[in-house]
């Protein structure tokens, strides 16, 4: 109904999404490519197919979908290409395409972060990947060992997968145990396009794409994912095998 009828092709980040994988089993779909999105593109396909892929379909699957949906891969064999945005995105695919003039922006409002510092989170929580307690454990370890009590604010960043009330256990936990500014930048702070108009910036991450862009652009990049290990042996085994250029 949205191509009219006509055949179409498809670009998707991944195939572990029913809705992707009913439009890419489309009989109009004559093919599809797969994009970088998140730190998954820096994983090898043996990491996938080891956690993630080959899984079978569900019942529901098979019936509800009209066998559209049947074997569960997170990146599929079958792709035609995979474009990235850095050489070391799709560590091992094939027919890898590298895009060009990717880090361009003409949003001045972000040189208002010039020397900023920012800590970056990601969705580990609420995928499962390590327990709340043990991640402020974690948090509480890393800012003790961070030089912050300068004065200056430091700025942090949720995922947008983050729930609220996530959010608000961190946020609490980030302005009640410390003589620190910490400030929360805004839902609407696109950080791809901040770090490519800011200067020197510092930044802390445990897992994200855009440390590895904002080393690239020439920022100062710092990870905490070892500290959270040592907080956590859930988390600390359900890392293993991850990239480590993340």
């Amino acid at each position: 109904k949205i191509t009219g009828g006509e055949k179409f092709y498809c670009y998707v980040n991944h195939n572990m999404a029913r809705n992707t994988e009913l439009m890419v089993n489309h009989p109009l779909c004559t093919g599809f490519s797969i994009l970088e999105e998140g730190g998954a593109a820096y994983n090898t396909k043996d990491f996938f197919d080891k956690k993630f892929s080959r899984k079978r379909p569900s019942i529901w699957d098979l019936l509800g979908y009209r066998n559209r949906i049947r074997r569960r891969y997170f990146y599929r064999p079958d792709y035609d290409k995979v474009y990235a945005v850095t050489p070391k995105a799709f560590p091992g695919f094939k027919n890898k395409v590298i895009l060009k003039d990717v880090f361009s922006s003409n949003n001045i409002a972000y040189k208002e972060f010039d020397n900023a510092r920012i800590i970056v989170f990601d969705g580990i929580i609420v995928s499962g990947l390590i327990e709340i307690d043990s991640f402020l454990a974690g948090l509480k370890k890393f800012i003790s060992l961070a030089s912050f009590k300068d004065g200056l604010p430091v700025y942090y960043k949720f995922h947008p997968a983050q729930p609220v009330d996530e959010r608000k256990k961190i946020s609490d936990f980030l302005s009640g145990h410390w003589e620190i500014n910490f400030i929360q930048l805004s839902d609407d702070i696109v950080l791809e396009e901040l770090i490519m108009v800011a200067k020197n910036l510092t930044m802390y991450f445990n897992f994200s794409t855009i440390s590895i862009y904002a080393n690239l652009l020439g920022h100062k990049c710092y990870g905490f994912s070892e500290l959270l290990g040592e907080a956590s042996s859930l988390y600390k085994k359900n890392i293993e095998g991850f990239n480590q250029t993340l």
